[in-house]
């Protein structure tokens, strides 16, 4: 037998430190780990939906496609830029912090009853 320069009392210590730090990873990971519980998989969902908006407004500029999409699909949040002015500017800053350059929420007015729209466009902010 080849020497390998351990005798077993290294090879002993070794084989429990693999041991060790094995229970601390069943301990760590479970092997069944329970599914998150609903109010916590809601929670999430209700926090991203917003946050998402931010990188289809990006996206959608930066490759001229699909803009008129993004204010359906957001509807909720876009009507939030009709409300207070740190609202506004948050949407508005958030919106534009990827985009590509002269793209903003502009809003547009129907008389045919729809009332206040908000779009995503380039072109000049006013």
């Amino acid at each position: 037998m080849p020497e390998t320069g351990h005798n077993n009392r290294d090879i002993l210590r070794i084989r429990q430190q693999i041991e060790q730090a094995a229970n601390f990873l069943r301990e760590l990971v479970p092997l069944n780990p329970r599914p998150p519980p609903p109010a916590a998989v809601g929670a999430v969902a209700m926090l991203m939906y917003p946050m998402s908006l931010g990188p289809a407004c990006w996206v959608t500029s930066r490759i001229g496609y699909g803009a008129a999409l993004v204010p359906r699909v957001y509807g909720p949040v876009t009507r939030a830029l009709s409300g207070p002015p740190p609202v506004y500017d948050a949407i508005q800053r958030y919106s534009h912090l990827g985009a590509a350059p002269g793209w903003w929420w502009r809003s547009t007015y129907h008389d045919d009853g729809r009332g206040l729209y908000w779009e995503w466009r380039g072109g000049h902010a006013f």
